[in-house]
């Protein structure tokens, strides 16, 4: 009760003016648990930086966090990530050893052929329409690619335990997005940028389509003993 009324991280205002966050103390209170009952350090996972973190522009751990740790000597022993690829950027990736046994102009081909005709059958997280250019609606999808101007290829590829290849690839598309929008904020959204409305419901919401030139960040799963692509992710989604 004390940390709701003093508005103490993870505790936020809603848009009535009234507080709100006690499932994600919760949460924090938790992550606390387990330091205590620890000896190693603890990664904490989660895409909601608003409430855990500094603000957009600063991902780390909010103050208010930190002086919950600090009273318990355990200050250095909690790190905030946005998403399990932030994770093993930083701590997975440096220790997996890497190969150039594979063919990148095949992987290409394959990238090629793929998300021209299966964009649906792409993985990976969720993207908010600010990764688009756009004010952050909510979720976006990619429903289309109808044009692939270039795809990138690392020279090398990290090799993984089980013999499978895993490398980024970059392409240059032109893409049809899909999101849903307030329809009260249509007035948001840029001027320069062409959009349709594919369906409305009753509560004021409204889905909304758009063909923009991005890049997509690939992450793809290469076995090198059949000479096939096993699997493609999409982790990044950039406007050009």
């Amino acid at each position: 009760m004390d940390r709701e009324l003093s508005r103490r991280k993870p505790f936020t205002l809603d848009g009535k003016g009234k507080g709100k966050g006690y499932r994600d103390a919760l949460v924090w209170h938790t992550v606390i648990e387990l330091v205590k009952g620890s000896s190693e350090p603890i990664a904490f996972v989660t895409k909601n930086w608003r409430d855990f973190s500094m603000g957009k522009d600063d991902r780390t751990l909010h103050h208010h966090l930190t002086d919950d740790l600090a009273v318990q000597g355990l200050e250095t022993r909690v790190e905030l990530f946005e998403n399990l690829q932030e994770f093993n950027e930083k701590y997975v990736k440096p220790h997996i050893p890497k190969t150039s046994n594979y063919n990148p102009g095949l992987v290409r081909d394959y990238i090629r052929q793929e998300i021209m005709a299966h964009p649906f059958n792409l993985g990976g997280p969720a993207f908010t329409t600010s990764s688009a250019g756009f004010p952050d609606f909510g979720s976006v999808r990619v429903f289309l690619v109808d044009t692939i101007v270039d795809v990138e290829m690392p020279e090398q590829a990290q090799e993984f335990a089980s013999n499978i290849l895993v490398m980024t690839a970059k392409v240059d598309a032109r893409c049809g997005l899909e999101f849903y929008i307030i329809l009260d904020q249509m007035n948001l959204v840029p001027e320069n940028v062409l959009v349709g409305v594919l369906r409305e419901t009753p509560h004021g919401y409204a889905t909304i389509i758009t063909i923009m030139q991005a890049q997509l960040e690939l992450i793809v799963a290469f076995d090198p003993s059949t000479q096939t692509v096993k699997q493609l992710d999409l982790v990044g989604l950039h406007k050009i």
